[in-house]
């Protein structure tokens, strides 16, 4: 009887299944889809105190490396740091200036610094942020597995 129904139902199972598509192949061996993969990266936030606060959070998108830097400060005006010039990124042994940068004012500001130029989502850097008030220089610091 069992054998009966599998006979009688099989070819509806069968034929019921979606077919594979472009999307259900494997992924290349050689790496080839690894950026899609990595696409959206969100990497850990750094933070660097002192008189003015920095909290730095990169992400990848979109084919860049996107820093989105908040600062909190009570005794400091932040409109004179400007950003396309404090800021660099050090990634595989060079020296990177942002291709865009928003400002800070006030006390409590967030601002964004882009790097366009980058052409994979960096396993590991480093951000150099200098001229902002009380610390001179400050270099903060993304390792895999930190």
């Amino acid at each position: 009887m069992t054998s009966t129904i599998l006979t009688i139902l099989a070819p509806l199972l069968f034929a019921t299944a979606p077919a594979p598509t472009a999307g259900d192949a494997a992924a290349p061996e050689d790496g080839a889809g690894i950026q899609d993969a990595v696409a959206d990266s969100v990497y850990p936030v750094r933070v660097s105190e002192g008189q003015v606060t920095l909290e730095v959070r990169p992400r990848w998108s979109g084919g860049e490396l996107v820093l989105q830097i908040a600062a909190n400060t009570h005794s400091v005006d932040l409109s004179t740091v400007e950003l396309m010039d404090a800021v660099r990124l050090l990634v595989d042994g060079r020296e990177v200036e942002p291709d865009a940068a928003t400002t800070l004012a006030g006390h409590h500001a967030v601002a964004r610094v882009t790097f366009s130029s980058i052409a994979t989502p960096p396993p590991a850097f480093d951000v150099r942020i200098r001229g902002v008030p009380d610390v001179a220089e400050r270099t903060l610091s993304w390792r895999p597995g930190s």
